[in-house]
C-alpha cells in the first residue's frame, strides 16, 4: 500500500484513487503493537484506508468489486482474550 502510494503520488495520481488496506486481524501488524501504531499513524498521513478485522471472500471483477466478511481476528487483543476467559468461566458454571 505505501509503494502504490509513493508511485501514485509521483505519478501525480493519488488524489484520484482511494487506497485500502484490507485484513482480517485486529492490527496492521499484529507481531507488535508498536509498529502497529506506528504504521496506522503513516497510513492516517497519508490518508490511506485501513479496516481491520475483514477477509476477502468474493472478487467480482465486471463490477469492480471486492466482497469482504467481518472476521473474528486472528490475533486477540489481551481484552478479548479476556472475554473470551470469563464467557468460558460462565459456561462451567
Amino acid at each position: 500500500m505505501y509503494l502504490a502510494d509513493d508511485y501514485l503520488s509521483r505519478k501525480g495520481l493519488r488524489t484520484q484513487v482511494q487506497i485500502s488496506f484490507i485484513i482480517p486481524h485486529a492490527k496492521i501488524f499484529p507481531p507488535s503493537a508498536h509498529y502497529s501504531e506506528a504504521l496506522a499513524e503513516v497510513a492516517a498521513d497519508r490518508g490511506i484506508n485501513v479496516e481491520l478485522g475483514k477477509e476477502l471472500v468474493e472478487v467480482k471483477p465486471a463490477e469492480n468489486k471486492a466482497v469482504f466478511k467481518t472476521v473474528r481476528t486472528i490475533f486477540p487483543t489481551s481484552r478479548e482474550r479476556e472475554r473470551e476467559r470469563e464467557r468460558e468461566r460462565e459456561r462451567e458454571a
